[in-house]
């Protein structure tokens, strides 16, 4: 919110923030103490209204085309969402930190199973919602990242192309804000790390002189609403007008 970047860097386990001007220098350095990962609160947010009040990143750029040589059945809306198992196919060109990030992607949904709230504290979380209106599934789905690329400095692989997940909605508009894409083994979180790590397990590094294509598939835990169509919904640009940022997709 007060433009500084803010990089992770999970070899060295240390936050670093730098400001325009200062590409290379951190001004602040965090390194935490290694504490209990395990959330105390639950794993589904509290919905809140989270359109933005203020935007930091400049005017939106368009980005509405499509990687060459394909094709979607679907536009991805709420009112079109991805039929369960197709792929979709996007570009985007977005702000990250002091530079800019390009990339196509493509998102599919390979898998949905439901899971139990005693399976989800065997992974460490705490749930707390109401289970009398949510319930939880577990999704597989797969990205792909090509001809990804920023347009100057230096960055990790993984961050200025990982793509969110919002959360889910109902076809009648029922938001749940939240899904867990890290913390357990086969995350998708872990997954897209591990894409990007090389042979000595550190996360590669790309420079503007360079282009990366990467894909993984991993789980993400999604709470969804009960007795109704829900979709995953995931950020796929930053760059649009908020109502157009998102990507619906059925879960069966």
């Amino acid at each position: 919110m007060v433009d500084i970047g803010i990089e992770w860097d999970g070899n060295t386990k240390s936050i670093y923030m730098t400001s325009d001007g200062n590409n290379d220098t951190p001004i602040s350095q965090v390194t935490p103490t290694p504490v209990n990962n395990t959330p105390t609160s639950q794993v589904t947010p509290t919905p809140v209204n989270n359109t933005p009040t203020s935007q930091v990143t400049p005017t939106p750029v368009k980005n509405t085309s499509q990687p060459s040589n394909t094709t979607n059945k679907n536009a991805g809306t709420l009112e079109d969402p991805i039929k369960f198992g197709d792929t979709y196919y996007w570009s985007a060109r977005e702000k990250y930190i002091d530079t800019y990030a390009s990339a196509d992607y493509s998102f599919t949904v390979l898998d949905v199973e439901p899971i139990t709230i005693d399976y989800i504290n065997s992974l460490g979380f705490r749930v707390d919602s109401d289970t009398s209106q949510i319930e939880y599934v577990m999704a597989t789905v797969k990205v792909t990242v090509s001809n990804g690329k920023i347009e100057s400095g230096e960055a990790y692989m993984e961050l200025p192309f990982y793509r969110s997940i919002w959360g889910s909605k109902t076809n009648n508009g029922v938001s749940i804000i939240g899904g867990t894409d890290f913390g357990f083994d086969g995350s998708l979180n872990r997954a897209s790390q591990d894409a990007v790590t090389d042979s000595e397990g550190f996360i590669k590094e790309i420079t503007a002189e360079d282009i990366c294509n990467f894909s993984y598939t991993g789980k993400v835990i999604l709470p969804i609403t009960k007795n109704a169509e829900n979709y995953l919904v995931i950020t796929k640009d930053i760059s649009l007008d908020y109502d157009s940022r998102f990507t619906y997709f059925r879960l069966k």
